[in-house]
């Protein structure tokens, strides 16, 4: 099984998992509402697996479910992030979180300069990670 993740800044993800024949592709967009509230939306589409009885059902299921978790976990770190601790992050996993933070410091340096945004990712990069 491969996993394909576009991040397409400002607020998309893309992700494409295969296996075999069988594929799911979604995206993600995350609007931010306020400085303590976001809105998700979902969308996904996939092929294989047809012959499964209830397949949409049983997707939407799972779907709601990962949400919510990740809901309460993102809940769970607002209130820590209160207290702004500085944060650690590891290997490619955590990857695409450095690149945020690195540009969001190169955006505010352009605009604070009125230079033009130079770019902390200077070619495409493959992270490799299992889960």
């Amino acid at each position: 099984m491969t996993t394909t993740i576009d991040f397409l800044l400002p607020n998309q993800r893309v992700e494409l998992m295969q296996c075999g024949r069988a594929w799911v592709a979604n995206r993600l967009m995350a609007t931010p509402l306020s400085d303590m509230e976001c809105r998700i939306d979902f969308s996904a589409y996939w092929y294989g697996l047809h012959w499964l009885p209830f397949g949409n059902f049983i997707f939407r299921t799972l779907t709601k479910k990962f949400f919510g978790q990740d809901e309460r976990a993102m809940k769970h770190l607002a209130v820590g992030l209160r207290y702004k601790p500085s944060s650690m992050f590891l290997g490619d996993s955590d990857m695409p979180a450095k690149w945020y933070y690195k540009l969001k410091a190169a955006h505010l340096a352009s605009v604070q300069t009125g230079q033009p945004m130079d770019h902390p990712l200077k070619e495409r990069v493959t992270l490799r990670w299992r889960s």
